[in-house]
Protein backbone atom coordinates (compact mmCIF):
# COMPACT_ATOMS: atom_id res chain seq x y z
CA UNK A 1 0.00 0.00 0.00
CA UNK A 2 1.18 3.50 -0.79
CA UNK A 3 1.11 6.24 1.81
CA UNK A 4 0.42 9.86 1.01
CA UNK A 5 3.23 12.35 0.79
CA UNK A 6 2.79 15.62 2.60
CA UNK A 7 0.88 17.31 -0.23
CA UNK A 8 -1.13 14.30 -1.42
CA UNK A 9 -4.75 13.91 -0.41
CA UNK A 10 -5.87 11.36 2.16
CA UNK A 11 -9.40 9.98 2.16
CA UNK A 12 -10.86 8.74 5.43
CA UNK A 13 -13.89 6.49 5.07
CA UNK A 14 -16.57 6.01 7.65
CA UNK A 15 -18.72 2.91 7.99
CA UNK A 16 -21.55 4.34 5.87
CA UNK A 17 -19.23 4.88 2.93
CA UNK A 18 -17.89 1.33 3.01
CA UNK A 19 -21.37 -0.13 3.52
CA UNK A 20 -22.56 1.83 0.47
CA UNK A 21 -19.60 0.48 -1.51
CA UNK A 22 -20.31 -3.15 -0.61
CA UNK A 23 -24.07 -2.82 -1.17
CA UNK A 24 -23.76 -0.79 -4.38
CA UNK A 25 -25.77 2.02 -2.82
CA UNK A 26 -25.62 5.69 -3.80
CA UNK A 27 -22.08 6.91 -3.25
CA UNK A 28 -20.49 3.54 -4.00
CA UNK A 29 -18.95 5.01 -7.13
CA UNK A 30 -17.27 7.76 -5.10
CA UNK A 31 -15.68 5.19 -2.78
CA UNK A 32 -14.63 3.06 -5.74
CA UNK A 33 -12.99 6.08 -7.39
CA UNK A 34 -11.14 6.97 -4.19
CA UNK A 35 -9.87 3.41 -3.78
CA UNK A 36 -8.64 3.43 -7.37
CA UNK A 37 -7.02 6.86 -7.48
CA UNK A 38 -6.09 8.19 -4.03
CA UNK A 39 -2.75 7.12 -2.61
CA UNK A 40 -4.01 6.74 0.94
CA UNK A 41 -7.51 5.68 1.93
CA UNK A 42 -8.02 5.04 5.62
CA UNK A 43 -10.64 3.65 7.99
CA UNK A 44 -10.68 2.96 11.72
CA UNK A 45 -11.26 -0.44 13.25
CA UNK A 46 -14.32 0.98 15.03
CA UNK A 47 -15.88 1.75 11.65
CA UNK A 48 -14.98 -1.73 10.42
CA UNK A 49 -16.85 -3.17 13.39
CA UNK A 50 -19.92 -1.25 12.24
CA UNK A 51 -19.48 -2.58 8.69
CA UNK A 52 -19.28 -6.15 10.04
CA UNK A 53 -22.33 -5.59 12.24
CA UNK A 54 -24.30 -4.26 9.28
CA UNK A 55 -23.40 -7.32 7.21
CA UNK A 56 -24.73 -9.61 9.94
CA UNK A 57 -27.83 -7.48 10.47
CA UNK A 58 -28.64 -7.42 6.75
CA UNK A 59 -28.05 -11.12 6.14
CA UNK A 60 -28.99 -12.63 9.48
CA UNK A 61 -25.89 -14.83 9.21
CA UNK A 62 -23.10 -14.45 11.80
CA UNK A 63 -20.49 -15.59 9.26
CA UNK A 64 -21.27 -12.49 7.17
CA UNK A 65 -19.02 -10.49 9.49
CA UNK A 66 -15.98 -12.63 8.65
CA UNK A 67 -16.82 -12.55 4.95
CA UNK A 68 -17.08 -8.77 4.75
CA UNK A 69 -13.91 -8.29 6.80
CA UNK A 70 -12.08 -10.64 4.43
CA UNK A 71 -13.32 -8.48 1.54
CA UNK A 72 -12.09 -5.37 3.34
CA UNK A 73 -8.61 -6.88 3.72
CA UNK A 74 -8.37 -7.14 -0.07
CA UNK A 75 -8.97 -3.39 -0.53
CA UNK A 76 -6.17 -0.81 -0.64
CA UNK A 77 -7.10 0.58 2.78
CA UNK A 78 -4.94 1.65 5.68
CA UNK A 79 -6.74 0.31 8.72
CA UNK A 80 -6.20 2.05 12.04
CA UNK A 81 -6.44 -0.98 14.31
CA UNK A 82 -5.55 0.79 17.53
CA UNK A 83 -6.97 4.01 18.84
CA UNK A 84 -4.42 6.40 20.26
CA UNK A 85 -3.84 10.14 20.37
CA UNK A 86 -3.33 10.15 16.59
CA UNK A 87 -7.02 9.25 16.17
CA UNK A 88 -8.33 11.95 18.52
Amino acid sequence: MKFALKNEPVVVLDACALIAFFNNEPGADVVEEALATVATVEISSINLLEVAYDAVRQSGAPEAASEVLKDVESLPLRIHRFLDNEMN
